[in-house]
């Protein structure tokens, strides 16, 4: 549907139906995701997953999404999320301490913010030759 709800309905696209199906879907695979947590760590506290908004936001933009929008795929929002999963393990197999690896996933976000804006702008500068 993109950005305008409106355009979309003008190309034909059931705008109200494609919400409710994607709101369904979305619940749907977080219950899911809820069932799996749960039975993975038999614990079904409310607080289950508080501090992991650095490495889910890192594991995102790593993969490829904007943080602007409009850009991103489900691949490499699972490609970002083995990297950082990767990295995170052997780096707890190596002892390093905890604070270390929040360090190093947030220098990975940093960089998964800053480097997509500095190749562009690369890209953008003109080659001079003489």
């Amino acid at each position: 549907m993109g950005n305008n709800a409106e355009a979309a309905r003008f190309s034909g696209i059931a705008v109200a139906r494609t919400k409710f199906w994607l709101f369904v879907s979305c619940g749907a695979v977080s219950g899911l995701a809820g069932v799996f947590w749960t039975l993975r760590y038999a614990s079904a506290r409310a607080d289950n997953g508080q501090g992991l908004e650095l490495a889910v936001v890192a594991a995102v933009l790593l993969g490829g999404v904007s943080i602007f929008g409009g850009r991103g795929t489900l691949a490499g929002v699972c490609a970002g999320v083995l990297l950082l999963v990767t990295l995170r393990n052997a780096l707890q197999l190596a002892d390093v301490p905890a604070d270390t690896l929040d360090i190093v996933t947030g220098s990975l976000l940093i960089l998964s913010v800053l480097a997509p804006r500095a190749l562009a702008a690369l890209r953008r500068t003109p080659t001079t030759r003489t």
